[in-house]
């Protein structure tokens, strides 16, 4: 009896079944692009935007600013799809600004950076200081408001206490003396030496409380402070009596 029409009728069998196994698994693989494909290349896109910002953060912390902003606005190009690492990005962003005097683009940058669903307030109090400088005190009250909301009871006495000194800011620059300095104290409480420190002894020498003012300006010093504001409490520790405008 000759076997060979069997045997071909069963090459036939199993080769249509492998057609029919792969055109199900094209079939399967179509549908699960369509379903979840963009969720992949997001997912691919934001490992390539961490390494952006991994290494605009070490080209600016090496001092090179342009390469560095150029590698953040490379990785908002790639996108993000977890929120919370683009509002890091942003801060980082605006922090760099900050760090080399281009007080606009940073306010930009950092008030990005707290807006949206997942905001990061690591860089909120130069932002309130960017703000204030250009003169924008509403939206600088605005972001001191978000971030005592975001801290809530929870917060570090720290984080509390740059929030803390934050409002005083606002309050100071909105000529509201006695809430300016209710906030200072309270931020000098939970952080004992603190800029704070230095506000409330530059309020107390206007008002021409010249012994309590060298007292905050002297315990601001012995907390390590450096900077201009270290500098100006240095001077005024030896004539407490002149009285520039606290900066």
């Amino acid at each position: 009896m000759n076997r060979e029409p069997y045997m071909m009728r069963g090459v036939t069998l199993w080769a249509c079944l492998l057609a029919l196994a792969a055109g199900l698994a094209g079939t399967a693989g179509v549908f699960v692009y369509a379903q979840y494909g963009s969720a992949l290349l997001t997912r691919g896109d934001s490992g390539v935007s961490r390494l952006f910002v991994g290494e605009a953060e070490r080209m600016g912390n090496a001092g090179d600013v342009e390469q560095a902003l150029a590698l953040y606005e490379k990785a908002f190009q790639a996108g993000f799809s977890f929120p919370p690492d683009k509002s890091r990005a942003l801060t980082l962003k605006g922090l760099l600004l900050w760090r080399h005097g281009r007080v606009r683009d940073a306010a930009d940058a950092l008030s990005a950076a707290v807006a949206g669903s997942a905001p990061n307030f690591g860089g909120a109090q130069p932002l309130v200081e960017a703000l204030l400088h250009l003169k924008r005190l509403d939206e600088a009250q605005t972001v001191v408001r978000r971030w005592a909301e975001a801290l809530g009871d929870s917060a570090t006495p720290q984080a509390r206490a740059e929030m803390l000194y934050c409002a005083g800011r606002v309050a100071q620059e909105r000529g509201e003396a006695p809430a300016a300095r209710a906030s200072y104290e309270e931020s000098a409480a939970l952080a004992p030496g603190n800029l704070a420190e230095y506000q409330i002894g530059a309020l107390c020498a206007e008002a021409g409380n010249v012994a309590e003012a060298r007292r905050h300006f002297e315990r601001f010093l012995l907390s390590g402070a450096s900077g201009n504001e270290a500098a100006k409490a240095r001077e005024r520790c030896r004539s407490p009596e002149a009285t520039p405008p606290p900066k």
